[in-house]
């Protein structure tokens, strides 16, 4: 079910446009990402209301919010600055929405010892805010957006100031609270791993579009464009050349201009020439760079004038330098004009 509508939402500046239309399913979590300027934190910030669009409408459950004030949205927004309130305790930071409500006195205590419980912080509750770690301040912010009850709660990169060990802890945290909250949560990141792990659905901006949306899997293995391609993990894109083979059925020839793309995961390493025979796509190569991964190496192979990513998986078929041999199957490689 469409819970919120995108509708041909347009944002002019001087020098820069914004054109966007998609819709995001109740109790989804839907992700904006792309690199800095690409316009989505401007989207958010619509979302909110704080910024107004020249043209297009924005339907928030069958509700026209497109010049609805910010506050009478009922939509919450976490930044990644927290913006706690100093002068009162973490208890009373949670309690601050529902008590501007004016709520009844029980149901704020309910709500926010429920809160407390789901971000781990039951005995932090009369502690100041400015005595808080980083991680702990982030879920205070979290916890105190979604004690109002929204409708949709927006998180612009709210972990983009934490160190990475503690990032990738409260993504986890973060994704958790969402499911046992089943709010509507938009989230706005450049960090692509930080998108795939906690989305169910992912936008892809580019320039103000929407490059591509669809579930994490299907951006990274079914890219429509070389910008999607190349944006979401590690790729391979090579000028078409024509002693590339691709089988009968995607036979491609004489095409000049063509780019082809791969993951590094596609990328079969041949311990010897000899055990080539049949295999499509064959390429060679000089190891130029090789770092370990744990389960895989991760090597930069100069073929021709291309540098190629591969991953030589355990057990390793490579000894770390000198030449490599690697095929890529017909089916994992995408052609782009």
């Amino acid at each position: 079910m469409d819970y919120l509508e995108i509708n041909n939402v347009k944002k002019h500046y001087d020098d820069f446009n914004i054109s966007v239309d998609f819709k995001i399913s109740k109790g989804e979590f839907f992700t904006l990402l792309g690199p800095s300027g690409c316009g989505k934190t401007t989207l958010l910030r619509m979302i909110a209301g704080f910024i107004k669009p020249d043209s297009g409408n924005l339907i928030l459950n069958s509700r026209n919010i497109t010049n609805i004030e910010p506050k009478d949205r009922n939509i919450s927004i976490v930044f990644q600055n927290f913006a706690l309130f100093p002068n009162r305790n973490v208890y009373k930071n949670i309690s601050f929405g529902p008590e501007s409500k004016k709520w009844k006195s029980e149901r704020i205590r309910k709500k926010v010892e429920n809160l407390l419980s789901v971000i781990n912080m039951n005995k932090f509750s009369g502690r100041k805010t400015d005595t808080l770690s980083g991680g702990e301040k982030q879920r205070v912010s979290l916890a105190r957006a979604i004690a109002v009850e929204p409708d949709i709660i927006l998180l612009d990169e709210p972990l983009s100031a934490l160190d990475v060990a503690l990032r990738n802890s409260l993504r986890k945290e973060i994704r958790d609270i969402h499911d046992s909250t089943g709010l509507t949560t938009i989230y706005v990141t450049h960090d692509q791993e930080e998108a795939m792990t906690l989305s169910d659905r992912i936008c892809i901006m580019n320039n103000g579009r929407a490059e591509q949306t669809g579930k994490p899997e299907d951006l990274y293995y079914n890219p429509s464009s070389l910008f999607t391609a190349e944006f979401l993990g590690d790729s391979n894109v090579i000028r078409f050349d024509n002693n590339i083979k691709y089988g009968e059925e995607k036979k491609l020839a004489n095409m000049p201009g063509k780019q082809l793309f791969f993951r590094p995961e596609h990328c079969q390493v041949i311990k010897s020439r000899e055990s080539t025979e049949g295999n499509q796509n064959l390429f060679e190569g000089e190891i130029i760079k090789r770092s370990f991964h744990g389960s895989y190496y991760r090597s930069e192979i100069k073929c021709g004038n291309e540098l190629i990513t591969v991953y030589d998986y355990y057990p390793f078929k490579t000894a770390g330098s000198g030449r490599i041999l690697f095929t890529v199957e017909p089916e994992n490689i995408i052609c782009y004009s």
